[in-house]
């Protein structure tokens, strides 16, 4: 369900094509298999307790969402303006990605 492996990180930013949400980057690898995710979310975008909190909130809305992604490896960078919905909702978060990514 998740991307941990640096070779596919690298796979999905050389092969996949990017979409720009508000908050994300995407790069999106079509398969065969069950979508998979991966997140990143540098430095520049806030300290560890932001970055972590960022990625907390990613993987809730894949485990909330999990049977309505199409079939592809996902790779979702966090520009450094996401920080700025932590202050608000989760739904959100939500609204941005759910309109790219799912069926």
């Amino acid at each position: 369900m998740f991307i941990k492996e640096q070779a596919e990180f690298s796979h999905c930013y050389k092969c996949g094509f990017k979409i720009y949400t508000r908050f994300f980057i995407l790069f999106i690898v079509k398969t065969d298999s069950p979508a998979r995710f991966g997140f990143t979310v540098s430095k520049k975008v806030g300290g560890a307790v932001v970055r972590n909190r960022i990625k907390r909130l990613l993987r809730e809305f894949v485990r909330n969402n999990q049977n309505d992604f199409f079939l592809a490896d996902i790779v979702i960078v966090a520009k450094r303006n996401s920080a700025c919905f932590l202050k608000n909702k989760y739904s959100e978060l939500a609204d941005d990605l759910s309109s790219q990514i799912m069926l």
